[in-house]
């Protein structure tokens, strides 16, 4: 079994209830042992007046190889009305591995650890609360240490 950190974002509609319906969905092939608390997040990169995102994360156990755990979100993605996403766009929901273990993954349809997980607080605000201690494979740091980095 793996343990991977997925983040969760919704800025379109009833953003908890995307998010809860998400997580119910994934948890229907793998098995989720941890969840952070909702946080109401401003857009980052996006036009001025977009709705502000609800985000949170999940720690889970798995055994589904990387790339088909990316096809699994990206078909509860689309079955929940989301089209493909582009950069900096409003999102029914969107969810990303942030971490596979200690695997560092450059595919053309998946990176591992996702690489803009450590400028984002959004990310590193919902994973602290359920993974502290774990470890940046690329940059050695604890996301507690890259939280506090980035709120400094």
């Amino acid at each position: 079994m793996i343990t991977a950190g997925i983040a969760l974002g919704s800025n379109v509609g009833n953003g908890e209830a995307h998010i809860q319906t998400a997580i119910a969905a994934l948890d229907q092939a793998v098995d989720i042992t941890a969840r952070a608390p909702l946080f109401e997040t401003e857009p980052v990169g996006m036009a001025a007046h977009t709705p502000v995102f609800m985000n949170t994360a999940v720690a889970i156990e798995t055994e589904i190889p990387p790339l088909e755990l990316l096809r699994h979100m990206q078909a509860i993605e689309v079955a929940m009305g989301q089209a493909v996403c582009k950069h900096n766009t409003n999102r029914i929901i969107d969810l990303d591995i942030i971490f596979y273990g200690d695997w560092v993954i450059h595919d053309p349809s998946l990176t591992i650890p996702h690489p803009r997980f450590r400028t984002r607080h959004f990310v590193l605000a919902p994973l602290v609360h359920i993974a502290p201690d774990w470890v940046d494979p690329v940059s050695g740091q604890s996301i507690q240490a890259l939280f506090e980095a980035l709120a400094a």
